[in-house]
């Protein structure tokens, strides 16, 4: 443009070559800013003749002239570019009316409008209390949980590094509560009308047979590491075998073990390890087997292959004391009373909060505070034989009377409440009532198979007993 203008105009051009530079810049700029302003003019004057602008390029759209440059003033050429930009918008515009519209990504069904989504991981002294306060949830949803869950504790002892995730809705009503208790289950808690309804999902797991073989060199424990048996298994082995063998006294060099476990495995990946279900350890002078046996009521067992329990059906102590702090008496000084007294018990010394397991299975009788006992605990195994427990520090969760507990769980934890000197477990044994020495008195054995579940029990051996020894051989190469 600049070289057709100054060819047309000579005259002007030799006399802006006479300006100075300085002239010929505000110039310049004086010019750009003219132009701008005369097309915001433009636009703004077109869109009220846009319609008419239209409607005339409709009826004629090829009929525009070609643009000659050469006999066009910089004015018109504003105007008609502005009206060429408002023609291409325009037809842009009822293009996109008529083309259908992307599609809209739909909310998942299961999530409200407005539902909020909060993950937790829970930390170390974490409880529902305070999680549901950082997430704005009142402690009466709190309690109505607990409540709703009964005798399922999961959520009132979480464990740290274990996540949650809590759906609100809008007004911060928690909807449903998500946790991952394990590798294997999920516990779910949903909100139906007013009430909170708890479910477990569950992952089943692949139940698979191990075998192991060796022969004892220097220890049980030792020998058996060397052939991929952890800790666990030898000491399932030992309480096995602790009526028969004592793994941790004498020399056991030469005696043979075999061994067929379970383990659970979850996509190829082992989770847990299962109970061992047939054993067999043989020394210079004995051979014993052992299977594990379930009865249809679910009580599980070890026997010999005749049905005679392996295990005694009292433990010979109720926990790991340091010593025995007073013997069964019938006439002994009392040292919180300062009188002779009947002791009608063993004082097992041992450091406060030691746990306290029950010696057998039964049914808890008492709970609660029973004079210088202290925090007791009473357990009758049967129609004759009761064991209590007393000074307890504390109780294990979960127990109430009339509670079933079976041999080796957990019911509390060393303590010095009531009539106690310092921290130890008072603990009794009754027969038909009347107090027995615990060190002195004759334990029954534990329970053979019932008349009822021989023929099933014998099928069951005769099929864990062929599995052993078609381990125990070798592999005859062909």
């Amino acid at each position: 443009m600049k070289i057709y203008y100054y060819k047309q105009q000579k005259n002007t051009f030799a006399l802006f070559e006479k300006r100075t530079a300085r002239t010929k810049r505000w110039y310049l700029i004086a010019s750009f800013m003219f132009l701008v302003l005369l097309g915001v003019f433009f636009i703004h004057k077109s869109n009220h003749q846009a319609p008419k602008l239209l409607s005339q390029l409709e009826q004629a759209p090829s009929a525009q002239p070609e643009t000659n440059f050469q006999n066009v003033s910089l004015e018109e050429e504003a105007q008609a570019t502005t009206l060429n930009i408002q023609s291409n918008i325009q037809q842009n515009s009822l293009i996109l009316q008529d083309s259908p519209k992307a599609p809209v990504e739909s909310q998942p069904l299961n999530l409200k409008v407005g539902s909020k989504v909060i993950s937790v991981t829970v930390k170390a002294k974490d409880n529902l209390g305070k999680i549901f306060s950082k997430s704005g949830i009142t402690k009466k949803e709190v309690a109505a949980i607990i409540k709703a869950g009964g005798t399922n504790d999961t959520l009132k002892h979480l464990k740290p590094g274990q996540k949650m995730t809590l759906t609100l809705n809008e007004d911060k009503k928690l909807q449903q509560l998500s946790y991952i208790v394990d590798q294997t289950s999920t516990l779910i808690v949903n909100k139906v009308n007013e009430d909170y309804k708890y479910s477990l999902k569950t992952v089943p797991l692949e139940a698979k047979q191990g075998f192991a073989k060796f022969v004892v060199l220097g220890t049980v424990c030792g020998s058996a590491k060397k052939v991929g048996l952890d800790a666990k298994r030898v000491s399932q082995l030992a309480a096995i075998f602790k009526n028969s063998v004592d793994f941790g006294a004498g020399n056991h060099t030469g005696d043979a073990v075999s061994v067929l476990y379970q383990s659970y495995f979850l996509n190829g990946k082992k989770i847990k390890d299962g109970e061992i279900i047939a054993a067999e350890y043989k020394t210079p002078t004995n051979t014993y087997q052992v299977v594990r046996f379930t009865d249809p009521n679910g009580n599980s067992g070890y026997y010999a292959p005749d049905g005679t329990s392996m295990q005694k059906r009292f433990l010979p102590a109720p926990l790991k004391f340091t010593r025995i702090s007073s013997l069964f008496n019938p006439k002994r000084w009392h040292p919180v009373l300062h009188r002779f007294r009947h002791h009608e018990g063993v004082d097992y010394a041992a450091p406060y909060g030691t746990p306290v397991k029950t010696v057998a299975s039964g049914t808890i009788a008492i709970l609660g505070r029973k004079g210088g006992y202290g925090n007791t605990i009473m357990i009758k195994h049967d129609s004759n034989y009761s064991t209590l427990y007393g000074h307890l520090s504390k109780y294990a969760t979960n127990l109430k009377v009339g509670s079933h507990v079976k041999q080796g769980e957990l019911i509390g934890y060393v303590g010095s409440s009531g009539l106690a000197t310092g921290p130890h477990l008072h603990f009794e044994f009754r027969i038909n009532g009347v107090h027995r020495n615990p060190l002195t008195v004759a334990l029954p054995n534990g329970k053979s198979i019932t008349h009822a579940y021989r023929n099933k029990f014998h099928n069951e051996v005769k099929k864990l007993l062929a599995k052993l020894d078609a381990h125990k051989k070798p592999v005859t190469k062909m």
